[in-house]
């Protein structure tokens, strides 16, 4: 060490390496998929076997409490419940319930586990889909568009009659060659 400089101290690094480690345990992440007026369950984690307390919260700016395996502490709403005492259980789900949802479990150390739920609200109305000739060419523009859904929606065109794909796409668009194409042909989105 250079005079006058001082070693830093232990305690910082003894710091540092508990928010490193509460990094870890939060880093045990899961995501699941649930639909709108449905019902979804979340794990505590991917443990088996003795379990101990478990609290689930719902995390927006601050974690708000959900529901306890401690039989004394109330669901904060009656659509909550406990499966096998730590997987939490939805009910009717709404667009409103998507987020990040914390499982705290106690045995002989304290652990979290964070699962992100997510709410698929198919769009409310039907897709709607046409053909045009791309300008320019000989091409024949096929385009579906199902705007309002979450996630995005996977387009499928198939060839009809025969169910042959011609093409698969998330933007819904699909340009066929003049040799793809004949008077007569149907094509479904």
């Amino acid at each position: 060490m250079a005079a006058g400089g001082s070693a830093p101290e232990p305690r910082v690094l003894v710091c540092l390496g508990a928010l490193l480690a509460g990094w870890v345990a939060v880093g045990l992440e899961a995501v699941v998929i649930g639909e709108v007026h449905e019902n979804v369950t979340l794990h505590c984690g991917n443990i088996s076997g003795l379990r101990g307390q478990v609290t689930w919260y719902r995390n927006n700016s601050e974690p708000v409490f959900l529901l306890s395996s401690n039989s004394s502490l109330r669901p904060a709403e009656p659509r909550f419940s406990l499966v096998d005492a730590t997987s939490l259980h939805i009910e009717s789900l709404s667009l409103g319930d998507e987020g990040i949802y914390t499982c705290q479990e106690i045995l002989n150390v304290t652990q979290w586990f964070q699962v992100w739920l997510q709410v698929a609200n198919p769009p409310p109305s039907a897709p709607q889909c046409w053909a045009q000739m791309a300008s320019g060419s000989f091409m024949l523009q096929l385009t579906c568009r199902w705007d309002g859904g979450y996630p995005d929606p996977d387009f499928l065109w198939i060839e009809e009659p025969g169910g042959v794909i011609v093409g698969k796409s998330k933007l819904g668009v699909e340009m066929l060659s003049e040799s793809q194409l004949s008077d007569g042909k149907k094509f479904k989105c």
